[in-house]
């Protein structure tokens, strides 16, 4: 399990989501940001994140972890809305 920031030094955790998934399918990787952008959700779901939490609703965070790792594959994509659904209003 990766939790990953999207503003990185070096390469942005939407950069760097794909590279992940590439080297470890498996990996369940949680976007942990401040950005509240819906392109930004979708674009995080198009690179392979299982997740998206924003940083002002951090006490979520042990929540969403659990979701992330009792997911199976078949229901990670309705994890994945439910928890962008739930902890990032749309903009």
């Amino acid at each position: 399990m990766v939790i990953m920031d999207v503003t990185l030094p070096e390469l942005n955790g939407l950069a760097a989501t794909p590279e992940i998934k590439k080297a470890i399918p498996s990996a369940e990787i949680l976007i942990f940001t401040q950005h509240e952008s819906s392109q930004i959700i979708r674009e995080a779901r198009n690179a392979g994140a299982s997740g998206y939490l924003l940083k002002s609703q951090a006490n979520w965070l042990v929540t969403a972890l659990w979701r992330l790792g009792n997911t199976s594959r078949s229901s990670a994509a309705r994890t994945y809305r439910k928890l962008a659904r739930d902890y990032c209003p749309a903009s």
